[in-house]
């Protein structure tokens, strides 16, 4: 027990004797009034805030630490604070808050990536990047939709980044803070992750704040450009994280498929009066994306080349079709010689079209998600 400090004695006071080898024990006393100790506010605010912070020493697999709080009231018998004369009043257990994070394509408690390290000139850190489930989703996790007092309830108050060093929580979920973003936006509500100072930085005196210098500047500059898709991130791609949620870089080809049906039955000018997906041709293996009123429509999900071409030109040959279309993402040079081709020595005409130049590149909703994925 430490009694002597710089400034003086210190009256110290515990409630029992420690049965580990170390370990510490604060009191406090004469608490103000406007210091809320009801037993609702402690377990919905004060134990999930200590179990977020100190979540990596309270994990199972680490445990170099047991947290709990004690409300005491003076004993009958004899006055509080002695080594005996007190009682427990309430006692809580703190065990560790952690996000929850869903992963938009595997559909998991997993981020999108894990520790991605970066680095600077006297600085190393890691950066963890993912989203939040909303209802729904907790659900297919299995998990519960947790309440509004829980540390990673999303909100604009809770959005973003918690960054940490030495294990420890220093700031919690920050991005308009960090000027990571512009600013607070719902848009940003499902973003959450992890920057983890691992070289090169220090907390300012109380530990609850970093202290920023270069370091810590440049560090925040390296993950803004990584999430906003100006420098490489995981895999030394480019994207564009803060952009959209859960969104694929290329949607399932049924869904596009479906949405194109969709579209060419409900078109108030160009509506088609007979649509069929998966038309089956007697005689070859494979089937036609969308036949509408005798016109054979294809769906790539990435770049259509010469091949994609001489498919679809197959199902209109074998099928007696004059006309046929073929929607990518894009298209090689091969691809458009082709085509020319095959007007040229078949008479049959077939025509390019992008994805965004038909309502079906917009982010899946629940339901598709449901359906889709």
């Amino acid at each position: 027990m430490i009694k002597e400090f710089s400034f003086g004695e210190l009256t110290t006071y515990y409630t029992s004797e420690f049965n580990q080898e170390s370990g510490t024990e604060i009191s406090i006393t004469d608490l103000k009034s406007i210091v809320n100790v009801t037993q609702t506010s402690v377990t919905n605010t004060l134990t999930p805030y200590l179990g977020e912070r100190y979540r990596r020493f309270l994990a199972p697999d680490n445990k170099i630490m047991n947290l709990k709080l004690l409300f005491l009231e003076e004993s009958e018998q004899t006055s509080l604070f002695q080594d005996s004369g007190y009682n427990i009043k309430r006692e809580w257990i703190v065990k560790e808050v952690k996000p929850i994070y869903f992963h938009p394509f595997k559909r998991e408690n997993k981020p999108v990536f894990l520790k991605h390290p970066i680095s600077g000139k006297g600085w190393k850190a890691e950066l963890t990047f993912g989203y939040a489930p909303q209802d729904k989703e907790y659900e297919e996790l299995g998990l519960k939709i947790p309440n509004k007092f829980q540390p990673y309830y999303v909100s604009i108050k809770r959005q973003g980044l918690d960054v940490l060093l030495h294990d420890r929580v220093i700031l919690f979920h920050q991005l308009f803070e960090l000027d990571i973003v512009p600013n607070r936006h719902a848009d940003y509500n499902t973003i959450r992750g992890e920057i983890d100072l691992k070289e090169g930085f220090e907390t300012a005196i109380t530990k609850n704040s970093i202290i920023e210098d270069n370091n810590f500047r440049h560090c925040l500059e390296k993950v803004r450009k990584i999430l906003k898709g100006e420098e490489p991130g995981p895999k030394k791609e480019k994207k564009n994280y803060l952009r959209r949620r859960s969104v694929p870089d290329e949607l399932p080809e049924k869904l596009l498929r479906d949405r194109l049906a969709e579209h060419l039955e409900n078109h108030p000018i160009f509506k088609k009066d007979k649509v069929n997906k998966e038309y089956v041709l007697e005689g070859i293996e494979g089937y036609i994306d969308i036949l509408a009123d005798q016109e054979v429509w294809e769906i790539k999900t990435s770049q259509a080349n010469a091949l994609d071409i001489y498919q679809l030109f197959m199902y209109m040959d074998v099928g007696g079709f004059d006309n046929g279309y073929l929607v990518a993402q894009d298209f090689s040079g091969g691809a458009k010689v082709a085509i020319d081709f095959i007007k040229n020595k078949h008479n049959k005409e077939i025509i390019l079209a992008k994805h965004t130049d038909f309502p079906i590149t917009h982010p899946p909703s629940d339901e598709e998600r449901s359906e889709y994925y």
